[in-house]
């Protein structure tokens, strides 16, 4: 991975503190980067790919990356340390977005460059990387190179004196302009010669290249997703916070929500509808308040509020865990100084003994999210396209779930609970102190025994909502809740009985048997008919509701593409030869 670093100057306390660190791993290497966005650093691509010429992909970092920013000296506790949760690469440029968990708040950003460098226009390098006399500095260096030859994509820099340019660790770090006008970033550091650099026999001026980044506003701010209301910030009726699971919208009938990605159900809500026009506003004082339209601070007006004023400078966060939280001026994720949130982040992919899953609260993995709906049902629901998988069937605000001591996985009313009554599901697995309720990778939800591991034994009970092969033959069922998927298809057999292909990428509906009726279940049969039945039906008992009619073809298979469709094949078929029937 071709990383390279600033030999120059330390940069003095408090400039340049949009410069990042970013280490990879157990802090086994490292580049560095510019703070474009609170809650945003721009980047090389390169610094997230093992070999040249590797295109990165999209999403979260194969390895745990870290990002340090808004400290000139890394043994100091200011500014900002956060895990990076997405990478965003630019189709073409060699640059990314990584997202940071927590955002940098108190942290001055970097605008970046409309117009491109000019050659022979002295700009400014920063970096975290080797100096002449450190393989690993704790400082931030700073050093001045000359623009020579300016090409569509790169451009390349020459030291401005007799020492100083790029070494390993500065890859994606800030090439910054300075006038009159102020700073702005025109490019990040790639490669260079090592000239000058620690264990580098390299002399002479150091030669460097960089990527241009001027012009690419516009692709960035399409990606940024506010997750932050800072004071006297207001978000407008049909306005929204983003975080990666979670969204709150300032409805225009005058409601405050929080929705879930996955399904869009609704995890909180200021219950202020029936308000057209009004705004939420993070107040001076420290107060998030809902406003009437025509109200205000120190005008009256006030619909909701968090009751956090007399702490002037409080931010609001909504964060990547799915948490909504008011901040003190100098708290944050991960710091403390939490004055009001709304309990919503999501917890650990088991319940034990004594857990509950409260309204707006949920466990999720990379497949399924089991939410706990502010209607009182608990439901299973696939990530991806959004759909029920399972459900307990239960109705009421503030019922809630809780994994007992006696082993039992409980759905209760609001005021009910162990020893008191109001139970209205369970998983009737009691008399097994200890046991636990855990969410599977495979997308099934399962009560295991206690001591069990996960996948190897000990099943008190489960929702049977697993993922399956692409490929059916003849015999194999798919049940309510189950689903397969291909590169570009899902294919899940709905809980509301109803056999649902999508498209993955953007969760599109492609097609669907039209069916209904909980409990239903799709078949491949031996004769070669894919056929969806009612619960109690099945091949010679009759119950078919709908099916390919392509009986009569013994060993037929049924296969999700790669592209998508959905294809019954005679024997020996496959690859668009020898179809049956398709869909998609």
């Amino acid at each position: 991975m071709p990383a390279h670093a600033v030999v120059g100057e330390s940069a003095k306390d408090g400039t340049y503190s949009y410069t990042a660190q970013v280490m990879f791993g157990e802090h086994a290497r490292g580049c560095s980067g510019v703070l474009v966005d609170p809650q945003w650093v721009l980047t090389a691509s390169n610094c997230f790919t093992e070999k040249p010429g590797e295109v990165l992909s999209p999403g979260k970092p194969r390895l745990k990356t870290t990002v340090t920013v808004g400290r000139t000296d890394l043994t100091s506790t200011q500014g900002t340390v956060s895990d990076v949760s997405e990478l965003v690469p630019h189709p073409s440029r060699g640059v990314v977005l990584a997202r940071l968990e927590r955002p940098a708040v108190g942290v001055d950003s970097l605008p970046v460059a409309d117009a491109p460098a000019e050659g022979g226009k002295t700009l400014t390098a920063a970096g975290f990387g080797r100096t002449k006399d450190e393989w690993a500095p704790l400082q931030l260096h700073t050093t001045a190179l000359v623009t020579g030859k300016v090409g569509d994509d790169a451009l390349t820099l020459t030291s401005a004196g007799p020492s100083g340019g790029i070494c390993k660790g500065d890859a994606g770090g800030p090439v910054v302009r300075e006038d009159e006008n102020g700073s702005e970033l025109v490019a990040l550091a790639a490669g260079s010669n090592s000239a000058g650099c620690f264990g580098s026999d390299v002399t002479g001026p150091g030669q460097a290249s960089a990527i241009r980044v001027d012009g690419l506003n516009s692709w960035m701010r399409g990606h940024f997703q506010s997750s932050l209301l800072m004071p006297g910030q207001r978000l407008n009726p049909g306005e929204k916070l983003e975080g990666r699971r979670v969204e709150l919208r300032m409805q225009k009938d005058g409601n405050l929500a929080m929705y879930h990605k996955a399904g869009g159900q609704v995890l909180w809500a200021t219950q202020t509808f029936g308000n057209p026009g009004a705004y939420l506003q993070m107040q001076s004082d420290g107060n998030l308040v809902v406003y009437k339209k025509t109200g205000g601070q120190g005008k009256g007006g006030n619909l909701w509020a968090s009751d956090t004023f007399r702490s002037p400078g409080s931010y609001l966060h909504l964060q990547d865990d799915g948490n909504m939280v008011v901040y003190k001026k100098d708290g944050g994720q991960g710091k403390g100084g939490s004055l009001w949130s709304s309990d919503t982040f999501g917890r650990p992919t088991s319940l034990t003994t004594g857990m509950e899953l409260r309204p707006g609260q949920w466990i999720e993995n990379q497949n399924t999210t089991l939410l706990m709906q502010r209607d009182g049902n608990l439901v299973l629901q696939h990530r991806e396209s959004g759909v029920t998988l399972w459900a307990s069937g239960t109705s009421g605000v503030g019922n809630y779930a809780r994994m007992q001591d006696d082993g039992n996985f409980v759905v209760y009313k609001a005021n009910g609970g162990q020893g008191k009554g109001g139970d209205l599901w369970s998983t009737k697995t009691s008399k097994n102190p200890g046991a636990f309720l855990h969410l599977q990778d495979d997308g099934n939800l399962v009560v295991y025994k206690k001591d069990s591991v996960p996948g190897k034994g000990g099943s008190l009970w489960d929702a049977a909502t697993w993922g399956r092969p692409n490929t059916f033959a003849g015999g194999q069922d798919l049940r309510a809740g189950q689903w397969m998927s291909s590169k570009a298809g899902l294919l899940i057999m709905r809980y509301d009985g109803n056999l649902a292909l999508y498209r993955r990428d953007d969760s599109t509906l492609l097609w669907a048997s039209g069916t209904s009726g909980v409990g239903n279940y799709a078949r491949m049969q031996d004769d070669g008919n894919f056929v969806v039945y009612k619960a109690n039906g099945g091949q010679g008992k009759g119950g078919d509701l709908w099916s390919t009619k392509t009986s009569k073809n013994p060993e037929a298979f049924l296969r999700l593409d790669d592209d998508g469709k959905l294809v019954v094949y005679k024997a020996g078929g496959g690859q668009g030869q020898g179809v049956l029937w398709k869909a998609g």
